[in-house]
């Protein structure tokens, strides 16, 4: 999975359109925007890149 750091707790990843935003602190994870429709795949990819669990709890 590409994720690009944009800043240190922000974070996009790569979709060939379209775009979202996840906002790490602390514990938790943000996601800004949700991509395009069936983005919801590549999104728990991105978290799971980033050492999150994409549905609660910690990888």
């Amino acid at each position: 999975m590409d994720v690009m750091a944009l800043l240190p707790r922000l974070h996009l990843p790569h979709f060939p359109v379209g775009r979202a935003y996840l906002w790490s602190d602390g514990d938790t994870a943000t996601l800004v925007d949700t991509g395009t429709t069936g983005s919801g795949r590549t999104i728990a990819d991105a978290l799971t890149a980033l050492g999150r669990a994409p549905y609660g709890g910690s990888s």
